[in-house]
C-alpha cells in the first residue's frame, strides 16, 4: 500500500506557503530580527512570523482567538492552507488529525493579579490562595495554556471529527503515527504536523537554561498524507516504511537562518530536504518524489 503527500502548508519566519518557505533556502536568507521582549536578554534576536491575521479567516468565531496561544494560530494557519486547496474534498469525520506541540506556554502575566493576592511576606501562601487569590484566577486560563489544546481549535474551527492525538515535546511522532493509522486502514487521510511558538521572554529563557544558545523561533507546518488510490490529488511525494532509521542530513541548518523552533524543526527539515532531493530516508521512512510550490 502506498502513502503520499498531496498537499503542505507551512508558516515560518520565511513567509506564508510553500514558495516562500522555498525561496528563503533558496536564498540562504537569515531572518532572525531584533525582538522587544527579548531586549533584556544577552541576545535579542528572533525568528519572528510577520503575517500575524491570516489564521483569522479560518475561525468559526473571531473571539476564539483570544484563546489560542500563538502556537495555536500557526497551526491554524498552515492547516488553512491545506484546507484553501482540497478542504470540500475532505470528509471531516474520516480526516485524521495528528499534532506534534511544544511544552506548556506561558501565561504571559494573566495570572500574575493572582500570585501577587497568594503571596504573604514575599512567600506564596495557600492560604492566601485559598482566601483571595483564587477568585483571581482568570477562569479561562487554562485553555489558553494547555498544549494539547491545539488539537482542539483545529477539530472545532475545521469541523474535524476522525481519530486524532498530540505529542508534547515529540516532533517526530505526529508524522510516524499518522503513517501508521492509514497503513492499518483507520483512516484514509490525516492532516499531520507540527507547531511551536517559543519567542516570548519566559520560554527563551528557558531554552539557555536548557544549553540551547540557537536563536528562539515560530513556525507551524501541515501536511495532508493520504492512501494513494483515495488520494484527492496528485503526489507530491510516495512515502514507504523502511527498516533503517537514518536522520535527515545536515539537521540543524534552519537554526542558521531562521532559529529554533522547537518540536517543529524536525519536520521543517524533511520539508528542507523534501524540496532538494529526490529521495529522502527519515525516521524509518523513505521519501520519493519532487515538491513543488502549489499556488
Amino acid at each position: 500500500m502506498a502513502v503520499v503527500i498531496t498537499q503542505v502548508g507551512v508558516i515560518t519566519p520565511f513567509g506564508r506557503g510553500l514558495s516562500a518557505f522555498q525561496q528563503g533556502i533558496a536564498d540562504e536568507r537569515i531572518v532572525l530580527t531584533e525582538h522587544e521582549p527579548l531586549q533584556w536578554m544577552e541576545e535579542s534576536k528572533a525568528g519572528i512570523i510577520s503575517d500575524t491575521k491570516s489564521f483569522r479567516q479560518y475561525l468559526q468565531r473571531r473571539k476564539a482567538a483570544k484563546l489560542m496561544t500563538p502556537a495555536a494560530r500557526w497551526a491554524m494557519d498552515a492547516v488553512g492552507q491545506i484546507w484553501d486547496v482540497v478542504g470540500t474534498q475532505l470528509d471531516p469525520v474520516e480526516t485524521g488529525l495528528f499534532f506534534s506541540v511544544g511544552r506548556e506556554p506561558p501565561d504571559e502575566g494573566e495570572a500574575e493579579d493572582a500570585l501577587i493576592a497568594s503571596a504573604v511576606d514575599g512567600l506564596f501562601s495557600e492560604e492566601a490562595l485559598a482566601k483571595k487569590g483564587r477568585s483571581l484566577y482568570p477562569p479561562l486560563l487554562p485553555l489558553k495554556t494547555l498544549p494539547n489544546l491545539i488539537l482542539g481549535h483545529l477539530s472545532i474551527h475545521f469541523g474535524l471529527c476522525g481519530e486524532n492525538a498530540a505529542w508534547s515535546g515529540e516532533g517526530v511522532q505526529s508524522f510516524i503515527e499518522g503513517m501508521w493509522a492509514i497503513e492499518e486502514g483507520r483512516a484514509d487521510r490525516v492532516l499531520v504536523g507540527a507547531a511551536d511558538s517559543l519567542v516570548d521572554l519566559g520560554q527563551a529563557r528557558d531554552l539557555k537554561r536548557l544549553g540551547i544558545e540557537d536563536a528562539p523561533a515560530e513556525a507551524a507546518i501541515a501536511w495532508l498524507l493520504e492512501h494513494e488510490k483515495q488520494a484527492t490529488g496528485p503526489a507530491l511525494a510516495r512515502v514507504e516504511f523502511i527498516e533503517e532509521h537514518p536522520s535527515v542530513s545536515e539537521q540543524h541548518r534552519l537554526r542558521l537562518q531562521m532559529g529554533y523552533c522547537g518540536v517543529v524543526e524536525e519536520q521543517l527539515e524533511l520539508l528542507r530536504s523534501l524540496l532538494l532531493d529526490q529521495t529522502v530516508q527519515w525516521q524509518g521512512l523513505r521519501f520519493h518524489g519532487t515538491l513543488q510550490p502549489y499556488e
